[in-house]
């Protein structure tokens, strides 16, 4: 008899899925708070200090609005359409 759940080298399974979607809400959350603690500095600091926090969220800023977004398509795209070609080609 076939077993009901086959662990295949490399395959991915939904299970370990959780990982995944685990890592990118983590990621976020800690940009999030990072944005804010940057934000409080900012608003203390004057002068090149100053200037040097503004500098730094701006560039993180673009890292969150612009490839974050990208990251989390791309995951989500990897991850259906592996789960379509495995289930195309019989293993479920």
């Amino acid at each position: 008899m076939k077993k009901m759940m086959q662990s295949k080298k490399g395959a991915v399974g939904l299970n370990q899925l959780s990982g995944v979607v685990l890592v990118l809400v983590v990621a976020a959350i800690t940009l999030g708070l990072g944005l804010t603690v940057l934000q409080s500095f900012s608003s203390a600091t004057s002068g090149t200090a100053g200037s040097a926090v503004n500098a730094t969220i701006t560039a993180v800023g673009a890292l969150g609005t612009t490839w974050f977004s990208i990251i989390v398509t791309v995951t989500a795209a990897v991850i259906i359409l592996g789960l379509i070609i495995r289930s195309l080609m019989g293993g479920r």
